[in-house]
């Protein structure tokens, strides 16, 4: 994932105060989509973060997040925090 991308994400989680993507990715889920704590990966094998080299089946929990989806969340993420500064 491109690194701006990275920091963009957090910087708009942090200012907003929202859930990060990555909180919310894996927020009122079970087992299967916790993430290993040695790992960084859930029970399917996938991230918090896009990763190309993953290949997307098309199921929300055994699919990483695509790089358009991630950078489509903190989108709107920043257009909230904008909304709210009005």
């Amino acid at each position: 994932m491109p690194q701006g991308l990275m920091e963009r994400a957090k910087s708009v989680a942090t200012t907003a105060q929202l859930p990060s993507t990555e909180q919310l990715l894996v927020a009122d889920g079970d087992a299967r989509i916790a993430l290993d704590p040695v790992s960084g990966v859930n029970r399917y094998g996938c991230g918090l973060h896009p990763d190309p080299a993953l290949a997307a089946f098309g199921s929300s929990t055994a699919s990483v997040i695509s790089q358009a989806s991630f950078a489509w969340q903190i989108g709107c993420a920043t257009d909230w925090q904008q909304h709210q500064s009005l």
